[in-house]
């Protein structure tokens, strides 16, 4: 198992002899491909020259996978696993309009407005997720970014704290986000739209697994409607077009997730009955809407005066 350029580096250096290998399988066919890899993988099909056959895995078929086939496969058969380039009917599917400078804003509130979010927020660049995340981060939430600047094992302890939930969310490139399959993400966001149509659909389809519902939520400025059409072409579904939350209706939406989360809180705690009546004697003299305000501004000072 390996990646082109090492099995060239090991081919080169004659550390390793290809000629009795019978099977070749490339997985993920079309992102090694848009990565460069071309010339790579056509030379690792040359130093194979006794395979019996070539398995090749894509997520889509464009032509350069389909000219791997044609040079390196006799005649090759398709298998198809639900309809090519489709999207999942579980996905709702949104966007948001904003200026450009504005645009980290806008994830800030669609995040505080679903405030039992699970998602992968994907960037264009490694330096974009990474700089979106150190944003974040300073803000207060609970967020990992994962890219290709990160070692095997910094990649594999940020996706540990993911898979726990001890992160609500993950900044991912495209590349880096490949292979991901984590069960119970209820949110995508598109803080920039992909180049490439095709790239929505793996991003989208990181959710709504399953037969679980989800959704994917998109920022961009009017200038890039005209892609949003595209991407709507091709997953054959519409895009909703849905006004970025106002400060009031974050506020509201945060306040009632925090008054539900009180209510389910378990209380059933060894030991803690002793603390409890000391401030229950504390609390003598409150009435119980000043208690619940006291708890609440204590819980949402810091989001109502941002929002203010």
């Amino acid at each position: 198992v390996a990646t082109p350029g090492r099995l060239i580096d090991l081919i080169e250096r004659k550390a390793i002899d290809l000629h009795r290998v019978k099977y070749l399988v490339l997985d993920e066919a079309d992102e090694m491909l848009n990565m460069g890899f071309r010339d790579d993988i056509d030379f690792v099909l040359m130093n194979t020259p006794h395979r019996e056959s070539v398995w090749l895995f894509s997520a889509t078929m464009p032509n350069e996978v389909r000219s791997i086939a044609n040079n390196f496969m006799t005649s090759p058969a398709e298998v198809t696993i639900g309809k090519k380039n489709a999207a999942n009917t579980d996905i709702e599917h949104q966007y948001f309009v904003t200026a450009a400078h504005h645009r980290f804003e806008a994830l800030k509130r669609l995040i505080d407005f679903n405030p039992d979010i699970y998602g992968i927020i994907f960037t264009r660049t490694k330096a974009g997720a990474q700089e979106v995340a150190d944003k974040l981060n300073k803000e207060g939430y609970a967020l990992e970014a994962i890219h290709g600047d990160l070692s095997q094992q910094q990649r594999d302890r940020v996706m540990q704290h993911f898979r726990n939930r001890e992160i609500q969310l993950l900044v991912a490139t495209d590349v880096a986000a490949r292979g991901i399959d984590v069960e119970g993400i209820t949110h995508v966001i598109n803080y920039e739209l992909p180049d490439d149509p095709e790239v929505y659909t793996h991003r989208s389809g990181r959710t709504g697994r399953a037969g679980n519902k989800g959704i994917c939520l998109s920022i961009c400025h009017s200038r890039e409607l005209s892609r949003l059409r595209q991407i709507e072409n091709l997953i054959k579904m519409p895009i909703a077009k849905k006004n970025i939350p106002g400060a009031r209706e974050i506020c509201q939406k945060k306040f009632n997730h925090f008054i539900e989360q009180l209510i389910r809180t378990d209380t059933d705690i060894e030991g803690m009955d002793d603390y409890i009546t000391e401030a229950g004697q504390k609390f003598k003299s409150f009435s119980k809407e000043e208690i619940i305000k006291k708890m609440a501004s204590y819980e949402m000072s810091q989001l109502f005066n941002y929002y203010k």
